[in-house]
């Protein structure tokens, strides 16, 4: 579960605040078909993040850092290649509408998934990731923090998305991350 509320096709708001919260997406969802709230429950806060209407993509992908203690302001998440816990910091430093191409990668039987970054989004992430060296970075797709892997090095506009995926999963990860 995670402390987010997306409209759409996934809301993921725990306990009693969903009610509140689609009351609160219908109203946002009048400034316009351009714009899509989003609700952080647990802070509370309300946001209007633009959309990108170049393709649709189905995916939600979310690449943030993480720790391995808690802290203040980080949010507790569960690792669902281990059951690890993680402990992720709030920016959000790659997103779905950051991928230019997603492609699946096959290694030794294991499919992960190659995805290839605008500009930007790789200008943050490698900012971010060297500072970052021996800590965790959170791969989250559809609001699940999917694998947690140790930043060994900085990474830039090209990163590969690793879990315990079927060639299917894989697939379907990265057609949903297609523009």
């Amino acid at each position: 579960m995670s402390d987010t509320h997306r409209v759409g096709r996934t809301c993921l708001i725990a306990g009693n605040s969903l009610a509140i919260a689609c009351a609160l997406c219908v109203t946002l969802l009048a400034q316009g078909p351009r714009f899509a709230p989003e609700i952080d429950a647990q802070r509370m806060r309300f946001v209007l993040r633009e959309l990108n209407n170049d393709a649709i993509q189905t995916t939600l992908l979310e690449i943030r850092l993480a720790e391995t203690q808690p802290a203040a302001g980080l949010v507790r998440a569960t690792v669902q290649s281990s059951g690890g816990q993680v402990f992720l910091h709030d920016e959000r430093l790659v997103t779905t509408n950051d991928v230019l191409q997603a492609r699946v990668v096959e290694s030794n039987g294991r499919f992960n998934v190659a995805v290839t970054l605008a500009s930007a989004a790789g200008a943050r992430l490698a900012t971010a990731t060297a500072t970052h060296t021996g800590k965790p970075l959170a791969i989250i797709v559809d609001g699940e923090v999917i694998s947690a892997p140790t930043v060994r090095d900085r990474i830039a506009n090209e990163a590969l998305i690793t879990g315990d995926f079927t060639r299917e999963e894989a697939e379907r990860i990265a057609t949903g991350l297609q523009r």
